[in-house]
């Protein structure tokens, strides 16, 4: 086969001449009856797993589609070895496969042949209309390559569909998820847990819907998953046109020891109304993160429940993980760009962007912050960050009462925090202050934010002789009128002397970031500041 690439838009997106060949075959495949190879019924109430393994070795190797008959089939753990095999129903959806209440915990469907998934089929916990639902393990396992889950619905799930494979591609399209378990009884509970073996598979979790049956007239039925998505080993993950609506969490990003996250994409999609975090990324031990990127953000954050604290929009910490030498920031390359909002409606609480160490090369950009007690959190260990050209303010289209419009704090820089570049943001309408900076980096740049800086002329109290200006992280003009024995110095940057700016009073001069002035005088003059 021919290793070229074939761009066809809006279908195959580059993908190479062998892969086109194999979609086109996978879709003639002949059907096949589980009822006439295994004897498979519906509605018996009676398990069906022996005939469904049966059904499946009737299969021939060369694959087929393995249509399921209409209505309630049950069965407790099965595994799927055959290569280029679909399970499919009779009719769209028409089959609803419901794990005994045996198989409440533990993988119930195991793909382990290359080139096989599922399409058009429904699946359940027994018990499920009596608000029963699985405890642990995933509903589907896709443990190999080129596995798929494409437009089906899940019930009482724990965990819906595990992307497990070593290696190839795997698919989870076009899905709807419904009532899994409850986070807080049931950690780790959600729709899609990706946690390749190897960083070799390339991921993609598209078009599908997910929320927690917050509208059930029963209140005690009423589940929110721990997260829709948990990330904990990938090399490849790209998601797009989503819809996560009240889970307490939409992402988790949690690699632990010796795992890797890399290459993520959160694309184009509506994470809505989530009730704890929204997006968490938190490696622990020697776990990291690398290349994140959140493009077109809709991050809105809502409280519906009493035992989800809603703390989080971007939540970027490795205060729990351990650096290395090869690897001195478990989280590294984050990119929050291209416009969207990162938005809370729960009464200026927690954090729009937190950043808490050892993170590095964070950029937040063209997007609105708004609702929280910061809008952006920089705390001890956040390294080279860039905000650019947003809105941290008053700026949230939702219909809310005016406190929950805007953030107390728009960005608030701890000490410990180095490297920052805060430019273009408008800062303005924030309830406490647009800016908090507690800093001390002399590299930190922060310049051109409507609502904090520029500022006007003013003027500054005079102190006793020598009298220190320190260094700001923008640039700074002074006018001197007046005193006597009036100098100006100004500190070279690589501390090897200073520069006499100014020799006597009356004068104008004006000092670059990361620089301090020292003024000595025997007569105090009148001092006036401008700050861009």
């Amino acid at each position: 086969m021919s290793k070229f690439s074939v761009r066809i838009p809006g279908w195959n997106d580059g993908r190479k001449l062998e892969d086109i060949i194999r979609d086109f075959s996978l879709a003639n495949l002949p059907d096949f009856s589980a009822a006439v190879l295994g004897g498979v019924e519906a509605d018996t109430g009676v398990d069906q797993t022996a005939r469904i393994v049966l059904a499946l070795s009737r299969v021939p190797t060369s694959g087929g589609r393995l249509r399921f008959p209409c209505g309630r089939v049950l069965y407790s753990s099965v595994v799927v070895p055959n290569p280029r095999l679909v399970l499919a129903s009779a009719n769209i959806r028409c089959t609803e496969l419901t794990t005994m209440a045996s198989a409440a915990t533990g993988t119930t469907l195991k793909f382990t042949g290359v080139y096989s998934g599922i399409e058009d089929m429904a699946f359940a916990h027994v018990g499920f209309d009596s608000g029963a639902f699985r405890t642990a393990g995933p509903t589907v396992d896709l443990a190999s390559g080129y596995n798929w889950v494409r437009r089906s619905t899940f019930r009482g799930c724990y965990m819906c569909v595990r992307m497990g494979a070593t290696g190839g591609i795997q698919w989870v399209q076009d899905n709807s998820f419904e009532y899994s378990a409850d986070g807080a009884a049931y950690p780790g509970s959600g729709y899609i847990l990706v946690d390749n073996t190897s960083v070799g598979p390339h991921n993609i979790i598209s078009g599908n819907l997910g929320l927690s049956n917050f509208l059930d007239g029963n209140p005690a039925n009423r589940r929110y998953p721990d997260a829709a998505v948990i990330v904990t080993q990938t090399g490849e993950l790209y998601t797009f046109a989503n819809d996560w609506v009240s889970n307490r969490t939409s992402y988790k990003i949690i690699p632990g020891n010796g795992q890797r996250v890399e290459k993520v994409t959160l694309a184009i999609g509506t994470n809505d109304s989530a009730q704890a975090g929204n997006v968490i990324v938190r490696p622990t031990g020697t776990g990291r993160v690398m290349d994140l990127s959140i493009p077109t953000p809709w991050l809105t954050n809502t409280t519906q429940i009493t035992s989800a604290v809603n703390t989080i929009g971007v939540d970027l910490d490795a205060s729990a993980a351990t650096p290395s030498a090869s690897h001195p920031y478990p989280i590294n390359m984050v990119s929050i760009t291209g416009g969207g909002q990162i938005t809370s409606t729960t009464g200026q609480t927690g954090s729009g962007v937190r950043c808490k160490g050892p993170v590095s090369n964070v950029t937040v950009s063209a997007v609105t912050i708004a609702g929280w007690e910061a809008g952006v959190d920089l705390q001890a260990g956040c390294r080279k960050a860039t905000l650019a050209d947003n809105k941290i303010g008053a700026y949230s289209p939702f219909d809310v009462p005016a406190a929950s419009k805007t953030n107390k704090v728009g960005i608030r820089v701890a000490a410990g925090v180095v490297g920052l570049n805060a430019h273009d943001n408008d800062l303005e309408g924030n309830t406490v202050a647009p800016l908090q900076d507690a800093s001390t980096d002399a590299t930190r740049r922060i310049h051109d934010n409507p609502g904090y800086n520029p500022v006007g002329a003013k003027q500054m109290a005079v102190t006793e002789s020598p009298m220190t200006l320190p260094a700001l992280p923008t640039t700074a003009s002074y006018v001197v009128n007046g005193g006597a024995s009036v100098a100006v110095k100004v500190s070279a940057a690589d501390n090897s002397g200073a520069l006499t700016v100014c020799a006597a009073s009356p004068c104008s001069f004006t000092i670059p970031p990361g620089l301090p002035v020292t003024l000595t005088y025997s007569s105090g003059p009148a001092v006036v500041q401008t700050i861009y």
